[in-house]
């Protein structure tokens, strides 16, 4: 259906391409066309509407952070805005890795990299080791402390420096779950420091004022990782059962007194993170927040909403439904190579130490508790990397320590072909055949563009708005940069996108530039491409 084209402003109604209960209408004025579904009319210039299954972290983070600290013009996606269904994300979680690092880079022209946490929560565990045989004057505590050490050279630090996706490249990527991994390694460094404080014993007082401390910046990260993302106490729950005993094996009833003070501090940095979310997303300022009457307000509290909306089975099923076993057969050798999935496979039919089963135990029963839900990405996995370490890391330890020369000859050069097979696949995909043109592409953007220019993408990974450098409010003081625009296609079939340049070629005028962003196996079927430029992403 479609209105007569000498109307005012015409308009088209098509199917939509990825929701098939909903109608996508294109209307053109002479200013604009409007990409938008029958429920929405607040869609601005140039923006297609976002549905839920299509694929959008990657970018959404930095996206809004990008947004907030230089007031540009960005895509903020349904989870961020206060609505029945959302905000599902927290500000505040996330705003240590992308609002203060974008702050900091906006300020002194620095970087923050915190992956480097999770090399120093592996390493930390590497280089404690005692050779020495455990003492028959221990104590029971002792022991069990001693045992808990992890006996191992460095190995699994370099195994997790090239695990993933091209080694340590995936923990530079501005997702959710690497900042979740980084969050899990900074708790474990701290209980590291806890198991420290419960073997010391020559002054009590001391060791149990530090042990407290230490608890209350656990209890810190526990609050701002869950905010960040609700799952986040799947991957340290193992290691807290396990902390919460050795403290009550060794201080009894006295334990309940050392653990209140960190119990309160859960309670404060949670009214800390509540308070961040609501103000943000009422559009309040830090400023103005001792001036504002919080009754008129809805507390915002994401995590409860984040569980409230993954619990319907039908928001689930939006976004694809997966076999209960993927993570299983394969996220897990995605995301930890052949030897990690072999290794963690067989842990249970081996003896191995109980620090290598807390380790096991720790990226199980995750995996599993998230096998639950059907719909199941490789990056939920993310966070269970450095427990993977501890395993394969001892695994690959004894089996070097207790083998013949020759042998471990053997062992060493089929570790290093797999580990070579494995990231030549994942780095000719990830690098440079899925997506990767889209980087490329987006460095070709000039930062100062004379004329209005409109870059469609069409079946590429969402493109950041935020690299446009478009002000949020638009003024007269930015005359190029007010008609600089981005349509983003997604998954959207080839008659769509026919349909969408037939219409720019139309209503739009003719002065601008038309930029076209697609994968090279579309060349044949893109028409007319002598009306726009035309980037295909190898």
């Amino acid at each position: 259906m479609h209105s007569n084209l000498k109307a005012q402003c015409p308009w088209r109604i098509l199917p939509h391409p990825t929701n098939k209960h909903s109608l996508l209408i294109v209307q053109t004025s002479s200013q604009c066309m409007e990409l938008k579904t029958k429920k929405d009319d607040e869609t601005s210039c140039f923006q297609s509407e976002i549905v839920p299954n299509e694929s959008h972290e990657y970018f959404q983070g930095i996206e809004v952070a990008a947004g907030d600290i230089y007031n540009l013009d960005v895509l903020r996606t349904w989870e961020f805005h206060l609505d029945d269904k959302g905000p599902l994300r927290s500000v505040a979680g996330m705003s240590p890795f992308v609002h203060i690092p974008i702050q900091a880079a906006k300020w002194i022209h620095v970087t923050v990299l915190g992956s480097y946490l999770v090399d120093l929560f592996i390493l930390s565990c590497c280089i404690r080791v005692d050779h020495h045989q455990v003492s028959a004057k221990q104590t029971k505590i002792q022991k069990i402390l001693h045992s808990v050490q992890y006996h191992s050279v460095p190995t699994a630090l370099l195994l997790y420096a090239s695990c993933a996706f091209g080694g340590s490249l995936w923990s530079t990527r501005t997702i959710v779950n690497v900042w979740e991994s980084i969050y899990v390694s900074l708790f474990g460094l701290l209980l590291l420091e806890v198991l420290d404080r419960l073997e010391q014993s020559s002054d009590p007082t001391v060791n149990k004022q530090s042990l407290i401390l230490f608890m209350c910046i656990q209890s810190a990260v526990v609050v701002w990782g869950t905010f960040l993302r609700p799952t986040y106490i799947l991957f340290i729950l193992p290691l807290g059962v396990i902390e919460l005993a050795f403290i009550l094996v060794k201080f009894k009833y006295i334990s309940m007194i050392l653990c209140l003070p960190s119990v309160l501090f859960v309670f404060f940095n949670t009214f800390i993170c509540v308070i961040i979310d609501t103000l943000y997303f009422h559009n309040v300022s830090l400023l103005q927040a001792f001036q504002v009457d919080f009754s008129r307000f809805e507390l915002i509290y994401t995590p409860y909403r984040f569980l409230t909306y993954n619990s319907n089975s039908y928001h689930v099923s939006s976004h694809g439904l997966h076999s209960r076993f993927t993570h299983f057969l394969i996220n897990w050798p995605l995301i930890f190579g052949p030897i990690f999935t072999f290794r963690l496979f067989t842990q249970p039919l081996q003896r191995r130490s109980i620090s290598s089963c807390i380790a096991w135990i720790s990226v199980v029963f995750p995996t599993f508790v998230l096998s639950i839900i059907p719909h199941q990405e490789a990056r939920f996995l993310i966070p269970c990397l450095p427990y993977a370490c501890f395993v394969v890391g001892q695994s690959v330890d004894a089996k070097v320590r207790h083998t013949k020369r020759k042998d471990v000859s053997c062992t060493c050069i089929s570790i290093i072909v797999l580990w070579i097979f494995h990231q030549f696949i994942l780095i000719l995909f990830y690098g440079y055949l899925h997506q990767a043109g889209l980087f490329s592409y987006m460095r070709t953007i000039p930062s100062n563009v004379t004329g209005c220019v409109t870059h469609v993408f069409f079946r590429t990974y969402m493109p950041p708005r935020f690299l446009l450098n478009i002000p949020l409010e638009k003024s007269s003081h930015y005359p190029s940069q007010s008609c600089k625009s981005l349509i983003d296609l997604g998954g959207s079939n080839v008659t769509i996108l026919n349909n969408t340049i037939n219409h720019l070629k139309t209503y739009q005028n003719f002065s601008g530039i038309l930029k076209l962003v697609s994968p090279a196996g579309f060349a044949i079927l893109i028409r007319d491409s002598f009306f726009i430029t035309v980037f295909f992403l190898e």
